[in-house]
């Protein structure tokens, strides 16, 4: 972003975050068959069901790419001919190549989908972590040959065709792509899932759009670009890191059967939803103290928007990694029609609290219209949801008082070296709450010497349960 911001300028960096935006939209074509793929790859079926699945995932997909181009390539005779979106007319070129982008992307999905049924989850997290390095070195060399703003689009989509043939190679290895004639009653099956987690995935790509599209009407592209910044440590952690954990563990709690959930089971899933709340507290206390001092290395304390909407950000960022993790318990075994409905009125709850807090709050309504209908509408069912399904009892109150007590010790020590420079504020700050917290939690495991270390961090890690 650094890099961006510097060739392109806070302007130029905005309109390319809208430009995303309104591409984003071509998602809501992409039915996304790939979770159910996974989920049912993931049990032990046998070859001809195996066989079954490959093959309506693949027609799926196809059906998706070739919905998406036609529809795309209507949109886009639609907005220059007719509407004549001024716009979309500076940008055609681009809507048209990220209309590429996006069905190879789709065909990415499908063969990831084939993939993490296998667990190999490392080798798609590792390629993708290896390719983004290629792509920002392409489009520095683009940048610096004064491509502009078409560097970012040619070196994403130079990126997409890569991970393309590479997924399709590795996929080749443990799959066997062919038609074949299919099961109608799996199909249905796999609609019926599919469906709702397709409400899902509308509600999830509408709001992560449609504050830019918001932002960018009302306010203008440059409070598009300080938005997206103050965002950007909060996302890493909510979607980019707890998203991954969410995805290895799918489509290992869908091996699971409810009807025989050992005693084991219930007890180890337990512990990873502590381990959750206990990570998405203290990530959150720790953004809360960093992320100024984060945007003003990164790319300089004017585009640090202000403390209010930092605070409603890192709010956000426990919200996210709770419900994107316990989501993975509902999705896991079927349960999402009633979650697919929650989310589609998310959305329109989302959009109406952001028309109208904008208007009194500026940036800030906007992140809290997120806030506010994220808490009180999904994460609300998961949480009931996955407690009545599974058993499982989460963190109580001393749990969240020893957790404030992490956050009062970390406030009053910045209190008392506020003088120090960003660098440092970024160590403390993140190895402080952590530290703090497991001195208040697990000071009996700790001074204990009758357990083993081993013992002791596994106790540390997953607490009593």
């Amino acid at each position: 972003m650094p890099i961006i911001i510097f060739y392109l300028g806070s302007q130029g960096y905005g309109d390319y975050l809208t430009l995303l935006a309104y591409i984003g939209f071509y998602a809501l074509i992409d039915f996304n068959f790939g979770l159910f793929l996974t989920k049912e790859l993931s049990k032990n079926v046998n070859a001809e069901d195996k066989k079954q699945l490959v093959s309506i995932g693949l027609i799926a997909t196809i059906l998706s790419a070739f919905i998406i181009l036609c529809l795309g390539l209507f949109s886009n005779f639609i907005f220059l001919k007719i509407i004549k979106f001024d716009f979309y007319s500076k940008y055609s070129f681009f809507f048209i190549l990220m209309l590429w982008n996006k069905v190879f992307q789709v065909f990415v999905g499908y063969f990831s989908s084939l993939l993490n049924s296998l667990h190999k989850m490392f080798f798609l997290n590792i390629l993708k972590s290896v390719l983004t390095i290629f792509e920002v070195l392409i489009a520095v060399i683009l940048f610096s040959n004064d491509f502009g703003i078409k560097s970012l689009f040619y070196s994403e989509f130079s990126i997409s065709v890569l991970l393309l043939l590479i997924t399709i190679a590795y996929t080749c290895k443990f799959f066997e792509f062919r038609f074949i004639k299919i099961n109608l009653n799996l199909i249905k099956n796999a609609i019926n899932y599919s469906f709702s987690h397709y409400l899902i995935k509308i509600s999830n790509l509408g709001l992560s759009n449609l504050d830019s599209v918001i932002i960018h009407y009302f306010l203008g592209s440059q409070f598009v670009s300080l938005y997206t910044i103050s965002l950007k440590l909060p996302i890493l952690f909510s979607r980019e890191i707890a998203g991954k954990f969410s995805v290895n563990l799918f489509s290992s709690i869908s091996s699971l059967s409810l009807n025989n959930l050992s005693s084991y089971h219930k007890k180890l899933l337990s512990r990873i939803v502590y381990t959750v709340f206990r990570f998405a507290i203290l990530i959150t206390i720790s953004v809360y103290f960093i992320n100024k001092s984060f945007i003003s290395i990164w790319v300089g304390e004017d585009l640090f928007y202000g403390n209010n909407l930092n605070l409603i950000f890192c709010l956000m960022l426990f919200i996210e990694i709770i419900y994107f993790s316990i989501e993975t318990f509902v999705l896991a075994n079927s349960q999402i029609k009633n979650l697919g409905r929650l989310s589609l009125l998310e959305l329109l709850t989302n959009l109406f609290l952001s028309l109208i807090l904008i208007k009194y709050f500026g940036l800030v309504g906007v992140a809290l219209a997120s806030l506010i209908s994220k808490t009180l509408i999904p994460l609300s069912y998961v949480l009931l949801k996955t407690r009545e399904t599974y058993k499982i009892d989460y963190p109580n109150k001393i749990f969240y008082l020893q957790a404030f007590y992490s956050f009062l010790s970390i406030f009053i020590f910045f209190k008392f070296f506020e003088n120090l420079n960003n660098y440092l504020i970024i160590f403390f700050g993140s190895l402080f709450p952590f530290l703090i917290n497991i001195v208040i939690v697990d000071y009996k495991v700790l001074k204990d010497k009758k357990i083993k270390l081993v013992d002791k961090i596994h106790q540390i890690i997953y607490g009593e349960i």
